[in-house]
């Protein structure tokens, strides 16, 4: 079976580490004091997902105090435990925990690894590989940037795995991508190159949508008014719901309600997901601050080779 190979920009998975690989990272790690700790817990575990903390770091970056925690298992995949890892800040007013990665603690034979994908494809990301693995298909010892990092006399190996739609997946190995299938026996199976071709150049066009979607975000971030008018058609509708009321604007209505402003770090925005079909696509955003959540929905349309917003419906809703 011919393996399928797709050049890519490597990424490094410095910010997915689970809390355990602090030590590799940082020099200046130390424990967290018992009200700090408390107050880690209910920010990363407790209020987000309802499980105790199993163990956190504080660690000092550019002068700021931030923290690694891990929270308890909350749930499993063939008996592998499933955990969440949280990295946090602290701020004046207390611990904040932005970044947080949904990752499965798994082994596969003698080898331990840490394995990310969307829970959603959690079982299928351990089942694909553990298919490739048992093949030979798949040599964890070039799973990534990192040979394996080593931890306490023993190698814990970083797997990322994508959606490659329904029923694939596609797991980075160095400078390639294999896809593997589940069956409907609930078996798994690498596809061939003409069949992955086309889930391939799916995954791709979301990159680019999603590429066009994080411009936006950045210029709204930053309050760049000129960069939000031009991410949206000109015969675009922003329609916004706020307290019962729907308030339309158009691209140069909205671009004035903008001001250079600083770059606010207390507010997260993250892309929920997207689906593209052909030059159309839609796009879920949320913009997380510590009072209201907007949950915006992007509809957007490839005009000459670049993504532009045709409409754009959004919701805020009081925390």
């Amino acid at each position: 079976m011919r393996s399928v190979r797709h050049r890519f920009s490597i990424i490094l998975v410095l910010a997915l580490a689970p809390p355990s690989l602090a030590d590799v990272f940082h020099s200046v790690d130390y424990p967290l004091l018992p009200d700090d700790l408390g107050a880690v817990e209910a920010a990363a575990c407790m209020n987000p997902h309802g499980v105790k903390i199993d163990r956190a770091v504080a660690y000092v970056f550019r002068g700021e105090t931030n923290a690694r925690a891990r929270c308890r298992s909350h749930g499993s995949v063939d008996g592998q435990a499933m955990h969440y890892h949280v990295t946090c800040s602290r701020e004046p007013d207390g611990w904040r925990c932005t970044n947080t990665v949904e990752y499965l603690r798994a082994k596969i034979g003698s080898k331990e690894l840490f394995l990310v994908a969307p829970r959603e494809r959690m079982r299928d990301a351990f089942g694909a590989t553990k298919y490739l693995v048992k093949t030979g298909r798949f040599d964890l010892e070039h799973a990534g940037m990192f040979e394996g990092v080593q931890l306490k006399s023993r190698t814990v190996y970083h797997v990322h795995v994508e959606p490659a739609g329904d029923r694939a997946v596609r797991i980075q190995q160095h400078l390639e991508w294999l896809y593997v299938e589940r069956l409907p026996t609930g078996a798994y199976r690498e596809l061939t190159q003409t069949e992955a071709a086309p889930l391939a150049a799916r995954i791709e066009a979301g990159r680019s949508a999603r590429a066009a979607v994080y411009g936006y975000l950045f210029s709204y971030r930053r309050g760049y008014a000129g960069q939000i008018r031009d991410a949206f058609l000109p015969t675009a509708r922003i329609e916004t719901h706020r307290d019962g009321k729907v308030v339309t604007f158009t691209p140069d209505e909205y671009r004035a309600r903008f001001k250079s402003v600083e770059d606010d770090v207390r507010h997260v925005r993250a892309i929920e997901y997207s689906d593209v079909a052909g030059d159309t696509a839609i796009v879920k955003v949320t913009l997380d601050d510590d009072a209201t959540v907007l949950t915006e929905y992007l509809m957007l349309v490839k005009v000459d080779g670049n993504w532009k917003i045709a409409n754009a419906v959004q919701s805020e809703t009081a925390k």
